[in-house]
């Protein structure tokens, strides 16, 4: 009986248009499970509910016929909206592609490897080999420039280490401890290494009044988290500062290829590291277990003391509002006096 009164009042093909249209939108709107093709076809439910409509209506009525209009006109200004938003994402890429940093065993020897040899990600567990250019021990894959980032550059000025230990620099009598948390991709940090921590060393950690001791707060990234790993395999062989300096003498941006897995192995050779300790550090496995590891020594007083972002410091467990010189300089100053 309905089947007979739909193919008698001609409406069989405008309820089909209509219901394609109404289950094809719910799929561009992620309310149903959807494929690849349906991006391609974006904009055709408005189309097909406009055309269901006319033919339900538009021709019954004026209203009817100017809404299909109105559909209609905002289909086409949608799709080309679409496509200059297409255009403009391809043309934000440059050429972009997703190169091979690391091989899947320990790294890989060259940025531009196949993506087949791509390194993955030693802090997300349930992440296979994906082709990125740091594959990252929590994040989601990255893109790098085609053309091959510049060479490894030394630092302008090298940390004084004759009063390293690990992540700290003092000596164990200072009555002050200032403590750095830092992003190697952070470029604010890359200006406080180059700039404040200098004065920091010279002014008061050579003078014993103060050990300064970095701390991870790698948040930027997959590359921000395989250069942690990367410096802390250089701490374990007594080169952790060195390392440092170079990583930040050697940032170019965020997930760009800076920190490949090449060219921290490359920075590894600049600095003097045994690589066959290094490379066995940065398989995948031995590198999640790590950045693990450094993730509980970090996170839990990171979240204590509200850090949120890079550079940040602590002077005797306080957390300063600034980063700059002059506010560093007066947090220390007046801890020293509370101490006398």
């Amino acid at each position: 009986m309905g089947s007979t009164y739909y193919r008698r009042h001609g409406l069989v093909g405008p309820v089909i248009l209509v219901g394609l249209g109404a289950i094809l939108l719910l799929e561009n709107m992620g309310l149903l499970s959807g494929n690849l093709w349906t991006v391609l076809l974006r904009m055709w439910p408005l189309i097909l509910i406009a055309i269901g409509i006319d033919l339900l209506i538009g021709r019954r009525s004026t209203w009817g016929a100017l809404l299909s209009l109105i559909l209609i006109v905002a289909l086409f200004v949608g799709g080309f909206l679409t496509c200059l938003g297409l255009a403009l994402s391809l043309l934000a890429l440059n050429g972009t592609i997703r190169p091979a940093p690391g091989g899947g065993a320990a790294a890989v020897a060259s940025t531009g490897a196949a993506a087949s040899s791509a390194a993955a990600s030693p802090g997300s567990a349930g992440s296979g080999p994906v082709a990125r250019s740091a594959a990252s021990p929590g994040s989601a894959p990255t893109v790098a420039p085609l053309v091959t980032p510049p060479p490894i550059v030394a630092p302008t000025a090298l940390t004084p280490t004759d009063l390293a230990s690990g992540y700290t620099l003092g000596g164990p009598d200072a009555k002050v401890t200032v403590e750095a948390w830092e992003d190697y991709q952070c470029p604010y940090c890359h200006q406080f290494t180059e700039a404040v921590e200098p004065q920091v060393v010279k002014d008061y950690v050579e003078t014993g009044k103060v050990r300064l001791t970095f701390r991870n707060f790698a948040f930027l990234g997959d590359e921000s988290a395989w250069a942690a790993v990367a410096a802390d395999l250089a701490k374990a062989q007594g080169k952790f500062w060195p390392y440092h300096d170079y990583l930040y003498a050697n940032q170019l941006g965020e997930n760009v290829g800076s920190f490949s897995v090449a060219r921290l192995q490359m920075i590894a050779d600049a600095v003097g590291l045994d690589r066959t300790a290094f490379d066995a550090g940065m398989q995948l496995d031995a590198a999640r277990a790590r950045y693990a590891q450094l993730k509980q020594l970090s996170d839990p007083e990171a979240t204590k003391l509200g850090i949120t972002a890079t550079p940040t410091i602590v002077v005797d467990g306080k957390k300063l509002p600034g980063n700059d010189w002059a506010s560093i300089r007066a947090a220390i100053d007046a801890a020293l006096v509370a101490k006398k």
